[in-house]
């Protein structure tokens, strides 16, 4: 089968049933006539005429006994929600879905409706999210690492691009130091907060201070 939509693609059916009721009597020939041999039983409806009323159920281009159509796979009858077609047989919506229909990428559940495609995967909308922290992606953003979709903050938790100041991603400029990285204007001295705009520190236990700042608290 296949799905047509914007975002998603709908499965597109048509149940093509109806159900006759013959309540006048008919002739011996009518029922004997090759139309009217159940598609599944085939037994001739002349078998069938100790009543005046019989119910006739047309579907897949076939004629049924109501009690012979069922689900190909299950074996259940109909309900309300009707069938799917595949392949010429019928089947109920629950055991199509699940033996046809693609799968989320996250949950493992058949894609009905909408659905989204990203991160070489297909994905019910709130089952896309963050592959570390699970949560759903603002506006739609996310970042691809290895085939896992990440939201911003933990993609450059594992890049390593954290700033060491404030903890946020770093997109632009960054300083290197104390086996870190920070913005330029977060990388300060750790006493008196100026700005290390030179790049010239002195480390104490793995933060930065500036040459006064150091003298006065360490020598």
């Amino acid at each position: 089968f296949s799905f047509v939509g914007s975002t998603c693609k709908t499965a597109n059916f048509q149940n093509l049933c109806y159900i006759e009721n013959i309540t006048n009597k008919v002739t011996d020939s009518y029922y004997d006539s090759p139309s009217f041999t159940s598609a599944t039983c085939f037994l001739s409806m002349t078998q069938k005429q100790e009543t005046l009323c019989h119910n006739i159920l047309t579907a897949l281009d076939q004629t049924w006994h109501p009690e012979h159509f069922f689900c190909s796979h299950c074996g259940d009858l109909f309900g309300p929600e009707g069938f799917l077609e595949k392949d010429g047989k019928p089947y109920c919506c629950k055991d199509f879905y699940h033996l046809f229909a693609p799968k989320c990428s996250g949950c493992g559940e058949a894609l009905r409706e909408n659905y989204l495609t990203a991160a070489n995967g297909t994905w019910h909308p709130d089952c896309f999210v963050c592959a570390d922290c699970l949560t759903p992606f603002s506006n739609g953003y996310f970042l691809e690492l290895e085939g896992r979709a990440l939201c911003p903050l933990h993609f450059h938790s594992r890049q390593g691009t954290l700033c060491g100041g404030c903890g946020e991603p770093i997109t632009g400029r960054c300083i290197s130091a104390l086996s870190r990285k920070f913005h330029p204007e977060h990388f300060v001295c750790a006493f008196c907060l100026r700005q290390l705009s030179q790049g010239i520190f002195k480390d104490q236990k793995g933060k930065p201070y500036c040459s006064a700042c150091f003298n006065k608290l360490f020598v």
